[in-house]
């Protein structure tokens, strides 16, 4: 009996912080654009993680516990707000060209997402409200930082010269690699 709580109590932990990793793994593949055969699995790959994330079990005494619950609590408004987000931006004029519909129901599910997060955190206490407050200062003084470090590095990295151009025996390897990918025959000079 007490091993099998043992297992309980630190299998919940490590599902809970798994989903989040397959989670970000998923979302950076996708990120990898058409171009790359492996971004077609990271759809599936973030969507089996947010289901991990979601399944029932990760109702615990430990401290992800209330992680999940706020995850949990917010997931209502907050997947209002993406597919409202998702539908006005589908809908948004590009060039002149207006999707009504898209836009009319996108701004339908924004709004319904302001109205389910503003009933959810109007019971919140004056205290949480300040711990907010000091996260998100820590948040912004952390990313603030960031990028001052990216500002800085780009602007005091100087330029390279340009690189010599291929030597004919390059040329020739580079011809043979594309020939091969593409198809074909690239011929020479």
């Amino acid at each position: 009996m007490a091993e099998s709580t043992l297992l309980t109590s630190l299998a919940h932990p490590a599902v809970f912080w798994a989903s989040l990793v397959v989670i970000s793994a998923g979302v950076c593949l996708h990120r990898m654009g058409p171009a790359f055969n492996r971004s077609r699995f990271g759809s599936p790959l973030a969507f089996l993680g947010l289901a991990t994330l979601l399944l029932p079990n990760h109702r615990t005494i430990h401290p992800e516990g209330p992680v999940y619950d706020s995850i949990s609590g917010a997931l209502l408004w907050l997947a209002a707000a993406l597919i409202g987000s998702f539908l006005v931006l589908r809908g948004a004029p590009t060039y002149g060209s207006w999707r009504k519909i898209e836009l009319a129901s996108g701004w339908g599910f924004i709004s319904l997402s302001l109205y389910a997060s503003i009933s959810e955190f109007s019971n919140i206490d004056s205290s949480e409200i300040l711990h907010g407050i000091f996260a998100m200062t820590g948040f912004l003084s952390g990313l603030a930082i960031f990028l001052a470090g990216v500002w800085v590095s780009e602007r005091f990295s100087t330029i390279d010269d340009e690189s010599e151009p291929l030597s004919p025996d390059e040329e020739t390897l580079v011809r043979t690699i594309l020939a091969r990918r593409i198809g074909g025959d690239l011929g020479g000079n």
